[in-house]
């Protein structure tokens, strides 16, 4: 239930352009990841190891795309002004 009111988030997140909240589809999964480590830990369960390789996937490329997107924006504060 987690993951799914998560993913609504960002969904929502993204279809309404808050630009603001987009490294909260990095940092909340990314914090999910210790908690899948410790319950593996708890419960030697390995659901537990295929949900931290799957979001563990989700964050990498989340991450990739942000920083892609940190390295390729340009200031605005020029635009037009020669």
């Amino acid at each position: 239930m987690m993951s799914l009111a998560l993913g609504v988030l960002i969904a929502q997140t993204v279809r309404h352009r808050l630009t603001v909240l987009y490294p909260l589809g990095f940092f909340m999964p990314a914090g999910m990841l210790a908690g899948f480590v410790g319950l593996y830990e708890l419960s030697a369960d390995p659901l537990f190891l295929s949900l931290l390789a799957v979001v563990g996937v989700g964050v990498a490329v989340t991450g990739a795309s942000l920083l892609f997107d940190l390295l390729t924006s340009r200031p605005e504060t020029t635009r037009g002004v020669q």
